[in-house]
């Protein structure tokens, strides 16, 4: 019981290290398969409030 408990302890804590790194490394982004190969997600949000806008044309490389 001891081993066990030691074990359950010892792995949480390397758990909560490797979520730490993974975090302060810009984890929190999504893992896409793009092109043959993985791609971190680099997605940005923008807002903007326009009066009385009757058409909108926005050029990007990007889907939107």
């Amino acid at each position: 019981m001891k081993k066990t408990l030691i074990s359950g302890i010892t792995l949480t804590i390397l758990g909560a290290v490797l979520l730490g790194l993974g975090i302060l490394h810009h984890g929190d982004h999504n893992l896409i398969w793009h092109d043959g190969g993985f791609k971190i997600e680099d997605t940005s949000i923008k807002h903007a409030t326009f009066k009385e806008v009757h058409n909108l044309k926005i050029n990007a490389d990007d889907d939107v």
